[in-house]
């Protein structure tokens, strides 16, 4: 569809006329229409009536083609009708066949000079052919006749300004306040015009009428103090900003103005001041709060004196906006950012008290509750997000880790296969299924099934160090294949060195092949680089100790082991007996 300049009465003749309003329409057009032609007789008359309203109906049916036909007919009867012309003049321009639309519109334009919608018309085509300069004389004729209407000051300003005419859109414009008198839109308009031209006396002149004329208006204000500051007046400027913020506006938008202006001050604490208070109304929109927010959470990571600012703004979000789901979700990301789990976790439940459609916010609860070790939490909204969003396989993903943590091995069996069903090109997550689905077959004693998937994940994944780590680990704990087990291994800790993870499954894999003294060596590599003291490196210390005849030093990291809450079978065995089975 060709898009029709603002002026133009086309939207009205075209879409949005009825076929009764189009014949009332119709008929006083052609009482009123101008004709320089020599007028048709009764019965020529009769067919043009026929032929118009045929036209017309047609043009309201949307068969603009067979409109164009029966208005030309017409016109062959009576060919000056400027009523016919203008018709055709506005379906060729909807049609973009424009130089028919510019000869009909400017026919019917020198016709008839004093119908405003003739002109209107042939602006439109003029300003679509690119006829920028031709629109200028009979914007100015449309003035003559209508010299109090603001549009038409306002288009052909406009067109000035495209024309890079600065002055003469200026001229207009003064011009226009003469005839009207002062009129706070025109004024801002001017002194928009003057700041372009760089005539800053003038500009600040309009703006002060503005603010006088209009003091409920506090954007006049800072549109003004913006212009002293322009203008070097900084005063002045500062005396009319601490004015406004002294004034009892209360509108947000003015304190987010200030806050601006404070903060490219340096005066941090009166910048903050202003967004508080912006913050706290509840006529602020959350969207624009938001964007504020996620500047802060840019900025914080990069200043961290201020993350307090970022958390009295967020307490202020959820307390404002307390029944909207991105308050709490917002505030979540803040506090999961900063490693505050229980807190996030929090938030993001409130979120989906209001809105559970964001399954981002899901997800995020799935990671919280799996860091937390929140089995049972981490169990029941999974399932409630399976439900939900059946096709979204993280779901089933974090629902088949829950169980399998919580020992029901056949119910994570059986989320990690529906899940699995789900992704779609992405094989490092196909893979995450069948590594997890190695693991829970594994702790059910079905060794065979594990193998299969531990191979399906390093075939989608060949170089995934987890998943070679952890089939290397499984190995090992049965004493089985144990050669494959160290390639594996060794081929882990090489994609990812100093992993103490790693380190500590090639430690066992090596104590399980009896190489006790490169066992000690990589597990002692393990609990340097461990970020927190794991229960089971200790546990396998004392073990590879014990083999090399360290058995004081064995039973001390068994203890150590129990301490750190370690509870593998034997364990207790190993303490009170002072022994070690043998495997």
């Amino acid at each position: 569809m060709k898009k029709i300049h603002s002026n133009s009465f086309l939207y009205v003749t075209l879409i949005c006329a009825t076929l009764i309003c189009s014949s009332l329409y119709a008929s006083e057009i052609t009482n009123t229409s101008i004709s320089v032609s020599e007028k048709p007789s009764n019965k020529q008359r009769q067919k043009f009536d026929v032929l118009f309203h045929d036209a017309l109906k047609l043009k309201i049916q949307g068969d603009f083609d067979g409109a164009i036909d029966l208005f030309m007919a017409a016109l062959d009867i009576w060919p000056d009708h400027t009523t016919v012309m203008y018709e055709l003049s506005g379906l060729y321009l909807y049609n973009n066949k424009l130089s028919e639309a510019l000869f009909y519109s400017k026919k019917v334009a020198l016709i008839d000079e004093t119908n405003v919608w003739f002109q209107l018309l042939y602006i439109d085509c003029l300003l679509e052919t690119g006829s920028l300069k031709e629109a200028i004389p009979v914007y100015k004729k449309l003035i003559k006749i209508q010299p109090t209407n603001k549009e038409l000051y306002f288009e052909l300003s406009n067109l000035y300004i495209r024309l890079n005419k600065i002055s003469e859109a200026a001229v207009i414009n003064e011009q226009l306040l003469e005839n009207i008198g002062f009129d706070d839109d025109v004024a801002i308009r001017l002194a928009k015009i003057y700041e372009k031209t760089n005539k800053l006396d003038k500009a600040i002149e309009q703006m002060k009428k503005a603010v006088v004329m209009k003091p409920s208006k506090w954007m006049y204000g800072i549109h003004l103090a913006k212009l002293y500051t322009k203008n070097e007046e900084n005063g002045k400027a500062e005396l009319l900003y601490d004015s406004l913020a002294n004034h009892n506006y209360f509108d947000p938008e003015l304190n987010l103005e200030l806050a601006k202006y404070y903060r490219g001050r340096k005066e941090n604490e009166k910048s903050f001041s202003e967004l508080t208070k912006a913050f706290s109304s509840s006529q602020l929109s959350i969207d624009k709060k938001i964007h504020i927010l996620l500047s802060y959470y840019d900025l914080t990571e990069r200043f961290h004196s201020l993350k307090p600012q970022a958390d009295s703004l967020c307490k202020i979000l959820i307390t404002i906006n307390n029944e909207d789901a991105k308050s709490f979700a917002m505030y979540g990301d803040f506090l999961y950012r900063d490693s505050k789990m229980k807190e996030a976790g929090t938030m993001y439940r409130k979120a989906l008290d209001y809105d559970k459609s964001n399954y981002v916010v899901w997800s995020q609860l799935f990671e919280i509750d799996a860091k937390l070790n929140n089995y049972i939490a981490l169990d029941s909204i999974s399932e409630a997000a399976m439900e939900l969003f059946p096709n979204q396989p993280l779901s089933y993903l974090y629902n088949g880790i829950a169980n399998t943590k919580s020992k029901n091995y056949n119910k994570a069996v059986n989320s990690f296969v529906s899940g699995k069903g789900f992704v779609i090109d992405n094989n490092s997550l196909l893979s995450q299924f069948n590594e997890l689905l190695g693991d829970t077959y594994s702790e059910m004693s079905e060794y065979s099934l594990s193998n299969k998937a531990f191979d399906r994940a390093l075939e989608l994944t060949p170089s995934n160090s987890s998943v070679l780590n952890n089939y290397a680990y499984r190995l090992a704990l049965r004493n089985s294949n144990l050669q494959s087990a160290r390639k594996m291994a060794v081929r882990a800790n090489d994609l990812s060195p100093n992993n103490a993870t790693y380190q500590g499954t090639y430690a066992w894999v090596l104590f399980k092949l009896g190489e006790y003294m490169e066992a000690k060596n990589w597990i002692e590599k393990a609990i340097e680089n461990a970020r927190t003291e794991d229960a089971v490196l200790f546990e396998h210390y004392g073990d590879i100790l014990f083999k090399l005849g360290y058995f004081e030093e064995a039973l001390i990291n068994w203890k150590k082991a129990k301490s750190l809450g370690g509870d593998s079978v034997g364990l207790l065995d190993k303490i009170k007996t002072q022994q070690l089975e043998d495997e």
